[in-house]
């Protein structure tokens, strides 16, 4: 089989998996935002052979050589899965799911729980390419979304693998970011860029790397909390406290965007012209911890960025942490929060009263048998999950609580598609 021949099977393939994800939703309005994800399938063969012998026997084999088969699942690879226990391995040999959960809205419109598009791939492939195949996809049928929420290892993509096609498309990135990615990034116009975001060249070292605390959440107490329960829930407030107050410090120093030009480029007002901020007079130092903070501020050689009213800063100034809220403000907390469906979503396939997809749960081998029969699971969870959700609004009328009473039967079609096999087999 030729490369040709093999990239459109691929591609048949995928369709029909769109197909059976994609049906339960085909009567909703397109999703805004998606949460995607990566998830773990573990063949159900067992891994005898590493990655690197695994791509010498496959060379060998299409140079003509005999090679002996390590392993009964040729199309699984080794690859890495979040570890959710103390007895897990880190490592799995398989394939990773992407999923495009549909996210909520933040304008509180009632969304279904509806696993939308998968993806399949070896486990040690990277998300960028499946990510824009699923896109180009959407693109086609018109429902490409505005926004995709990811988790923070999308944010270790290179800019021209993720962050500038996406931009390219015109859909949205929401992300959280590593704690090496939080750098002060000078311009040649007089500004810093960190996260993403224009700021004041005298911004406090200390508010440039800022540590998020690993859960934004406050913790519930029951009726009866008992004193480490209580003492975990205080320290836990404390750390989001304590976040929120340097993220609001920052926001003092950061360009604030005033209107765009005739061309759609962005403009900025520095934090003084904007009023957050003022110049410290004369021989005095600056006063960082004011409530309108006095800051350095040259008075020779004025670069753009204090000589003008505004500057243009172009939408291609690190693209990579690009995002429509600021990492770390409220806006962005509760956007980002938005993502914990893709999470939820994982758990109902996984769970052994739901979806039950583990190794084991099928016996087929290779990646087309074990992408058709996740894809049928992920199927059966949406119907379950729209059914749910339709009871809940009231809508009565969609097709999927349509109760059909005929009996449709089966027929068997020929290679060319036309009907066939009506005679009984010959003796």
């Amino acid at each position: 089989m030729d490369t040709i021949e093999r990239a459109r099977r691929a591609d048949a393939f995928q369709a029909l998996l769109d197909a059976l994800t994609g049906e339960t939703s085909r009567h909703l309005t397109a999703a805004s935002a998606y949460a995607v994800d990566e998830t773990a399938i573990e063949s159900f063969a067992r891994g005898k052979r590493s990655n690197k012998k695994a791509q010498d026997e496959e060379q060998a084999a299409a140079a003509g050589k005999r090679v002996s088969i390590r392993c009964w699942d040729r199309d699984a690879r080794w690859g890495h899965k979040t570890v959710t226990s103390k007895a897990e391995s880190g490592s799995i040999f398989g394939f990773h799911a992407l999923t495009f959960t549909r996210a909520r809205t933040l304008n509180g419109t009632p969304e279904p729980f509806l696993l939308e598009r998968i993806a399949r791939q070896p486990a040690n492939a990277g998300p960028a390419g499946a990510t824009f195949d699923v896109l180009g996809a959407l693109g086609r049928a018109g429902r490409l979304p505005s926004e995709l929420i990811v988790d923070i290892g999308f944010s270790q993509l290179a800019v021209e693998n993720w962050a500038a096609p996406l931009a390219a498309l015109g859909v949205k990135q929401v992300l959280d970011l590593k704690k090496t990615d939080h750098q002060r990034d000078p311009h040649v116009d007089g500004f810093v860029m960190i996260d993403g975001q224009p700021y004041c060249a005298s911004i406090p070292e200390e508010l440039v790397r800022i540590n998020k605390p690993a859960n934004l959440s406050l913790i519930k107490l029951g009726k009866h909390p008992s004193k480490e329960h209580v003492a975990r829930a205080a320290q836990r407030q404390q750390e989001i406290d304590a976040f929120n107050t340097a993220i609001a410090h920052r926001e003092l120093y950061r360009f604030v965007p005033h209107g765009k030009t005739a061309k759609g480029e962005q403009r900025w007002k520095c934090p003084v012209q904007a009023h957050k901020a003022v110049p410290a007079p004369t021989g005095h130092a600056p006063d960082y911890d004011a409530p309108i903070p006095t800051i350095v501020h040259p008075t020779t050689g004025l670069p753009k960025a204090c000589a003008q009213r505004t500057i243009v800063i172009a939408d291609d100034v690190q693209v990579k942490f690009r995002q429509e809220h600021v990492w770390g403000s409220p806006q962005w907390q509760a956007s980002y929060a938005r993502r914990a469906r893709a999470e939820g979503a994982h758990g109902i396939l996984k769970s052994i009263d739901t979806g039950a997809i583990r190794r084991g749960f099928i016996r087929y081998r290779g990646i087309v048998r074990t992408g058709l029969m996740l894809g049928l699971a992920v199927m059966a969870t949406n119907l379950r999950s729209l059914e749910r959700w339709l009871r809940s609004t009231g809508e009565a009328l969609h097709p999927v609580m349509a109760i059909d009473t005929r009996g449709h039967g089966f027929v068997e079609l020929d290679a060319d598609g036309t009907i066939g096999g009506l005679a009984p087999p010959v003796a």
